[in-house]
């Protein structure tokens, strides 16, 4: 049901029955407001069911991050950031003598790093990096690691390295994707985001780059989900004022009308701009 559809029924009908329709409407201004698309990160992974048990309603709001990785030879025409290293950062980065993160810095402190481009936001992601390169030792068995995570591994128990293995290990970062999102998309979901990196290593004629690309995806409307973070139990009149922007989810709490565990505050916070901006779209009236 697309948003203008769900706006007539409810210049119709705006009582708690169609309460699901109205959190419905969410998903659908969602895709088109840049407000929301930026707030959405507070949210990071959660699953809410709403319950007016009155008027026996039950709806929800989820959202979900997915990113994909690619990382190996060849460089961004448009990067967020361009790192020109010497391959002693090469093999250090190789055999994990430090963390991505204080390497970087450290490098960047004394010269042996060049960068040019958005160094704030190549910062914020080094953690969930960094992690992400520790899923390269996560494989227990090494009959069933891909051929590149195998070769690190085996640089990194051996010590013995070539400046090749570069290109090798960001190659091994794609292979292990399905790790990397254990590590970025929950841990990091409020601040994993796209970002475009390439590397240069002039002494050995290297260009390389890696890369996430990050899509966040709320769905919202009639229905319970399954093993949700938590559930809001709402009373008919709560609501239908929620519904008309009358209260917020976060003053209704502080009020005593709803209860959330206090470890839910946030993401409870964090779904008002939502409502709110549903409100005034769908011009909703007492």
């Amino acid at each position: 049901m697309v948003f203008e559809e769900i706006k007539k029924i409810l210049e119709e009908q705006s009582d708690a029955k169609v309460f699901p329709l109205y959190l419905k409407a969410i998903s659908e201004i969602y895709e088109n407001n840049e407000e929301l698309k930026d707030r959405i990160k507070d949210m990071g992974i959660m699953k809410v069911n709403f319950d007016i048990s009155k008027a026996n309603v039950v709806a929800h709001i989820e959202t979900n991050i997915e990113v994909s990785i690619s990382g190996g030879k060849g460089l961004y025409k448009y990067p967020d950031l361009t790192s020109v290293i010497t391959e002693e950062i090469a093999k250090d980065a190789i055999l994990r003598k430090s963390s991505v993160e204080s390497l970087w810095t450290n490098g960047v402190m004394d010269g042996r790093i060049k960068i040019s481009g958005n160094l704030g936001k190549a910062m914020k992601q080094m953690p969930n990096i960094d992690e992400g390169d520790e899923a390269l030792c996560g494989y227990k068995s090494k009959e069933k690691m891909p051929e590149n995570v195998k070769k690190i591994k085996d640089a990194r128990d051996s010590g013995e390295w070539d400046i090749e293995l570069f290109v090798t290990w960001l190659n091994a970062t794609e292979e292990t994707e399905g790790e990397f999102m254990k590590y970025l998309t929950k841990k990091y979901a409020k601040t994993v985001d796209t970002i475009r990196f390439n590397y240069k290593i002039p002494s050995a004629g290297i260009g390389a780059h890696y890369g996430q690309t990050v899509k966040r995806s709320l769905l919202s409307g009639e229905g319970k989900l399954d093993e949700p973070d938590f559930t809001i139990e709402l009373s008919e009149e709560i609501a239908e004022e929620l519904m008309h922007g009358k209260i917020s989810l976060s003053a209704a709490y502080n009020a005593g009308y709803i209860e959330v565990e206090r470890e839910h505050i946030g993401k409870l916070t964090a779904m008002d701009p939502f409502l709110r901006i549903a409100s005034e779209e769908l011009g909703i009236k007492m």
